[in-house]
């Protein structure tokens, strides 16, 4: 068993210049990441800080086998997705699971910070994942990958319609 007490892991932030033009957030949430700190081997988890305005991620996302649940500890956060129901807003207290392969983004979209508790399975999942980001090329938001590059030096954003590097960012 581990005990972990969440104010004592470090908060990270991805920079914001990580976030591709095109992508669906503006600016990226403080992150717990748990996962390590309790040595979960199947299961990923996650605290999150999240000013107004700010996402749990760059943007409207997929993963292949990896589902996600968010608990909402206080504030509301707001899921954009790609499925009849459309938005879905939750407030403190409240939980959605997203099954594998749905497209969505949780962004803050109220005046005060909200804070949430995310959980997901399988824990490895990062290869599986598709980001919707606009593609100058194609002239709309498309399916994307990110790739490492062969030295290792950056991530490249690629579009899976016309295989048009869209961005690209140092690792």
């Amino acid at each position: 068993m581990e005990r972990v007490a969440v104010e004592d892991v470090e908060p990270i932030a991805p920079p914001d210049g990580n976030v591709p033009p095109g992508a669906t957030a503006g600016s990226v949430g403080n992150v717990r990441q748990l996962t390590r700190a309790l040595g979960t081997t199947d299961l990923s988890i996650n605290y999150y800080e999240l000013a107004p305005g700010e996402s749990f991620t760059v943007s409207v996302h997929r993963h292949d086998t990896h589902e996600e649940v968010f608990y909402v500890l206080s504030g509301t956060v707001t899921f954009e997705t790609e499925t009849e129901t459309g938005d879905v807003t939750l407030g403190a207290g409240d939980v959605l699971r997203v099954p594998p392969d749905t497209f969505q983004l949780g962004t803050n979209q109220g005046d005060e910070r909200a804070t949430a508790i995310t959980l997901g399975a399988p824990r490895e999942y990062q290869a599986e994942t598709e980001w919707l980001v606009e593609c100058e090329a194609c002239g709309e938001r498309t399916v994307h990958v990110v790739e490492g590059t062969e030295d290792g030096s950056a991530f490249v954003y690629r579009c899976t319609e016309c295989d048009s590097e869209t961005y690209r960012f140092s690792a």
